[in-house]
């Protein structure tokens, strides 16, 4: 049977659903996240992030933001305000999905990075490093 052939009633019973909506009042807690672009090479940045995380009443995460300002450097480019607004609500978007944080964590891609002798695999983007720091938030 195709999608077109299907009821309004069946369509909403294969369409996935939000496990739970989040309380209006919740607990917040605010972390901070470093991304290093280019890592262990001449054009390394590590860029702070401000990340504040909504839970549900029993404490697992269910929204994500991160904030558009780094410390102490004002206002930063509106594109790289815009790219962490929508990397916060594409994960909060999967929590609430039900996605498990460990499973959107090991879709990001990674890389080796070889720095003082030590081999160490690191995410390519913000995305991977803060679904890094969300895993440690919910294993906590």
């Amino acid at each position: 049977m195709m999608w077109d052939e299907l009821t309004e009633e069946q369509k909403l019973l294969c369409a996935p659903q939000r496990r739970l909506r989040l309380q209006e009042r919740r607990t917040c807690d605010m972390i901070e996240v470093d991304h290093v672009w280019s890592p262990a090479t001449a054009q390394e940045i590590v860029e702070p992030l401000l990340v504040s995380i909504g839970r549900y009443p029993d404490g697992r995460i269910g929204e994500v933001f991160i904030d558009g300002r780094e410390k102490g450097k004002g206002k930063v480019a509106q594109r790289t305000t815009a790219l962490r607004q929508d990397v916060a609500v594409l994960i909060s978007i999967a929590l609430q999905y039900g996605a498990p944080i460990e499973v959107l964590r090991d879709a990001m891609g990674r890389g080796e990075v070889q720095a003082m002798g030590r081999v160490r695999v690191m995410p390519h983007t913000i995305i991977g490093s803060v679904l890094d720091a969300l895993a440690a938030e919910a294993a906590a």
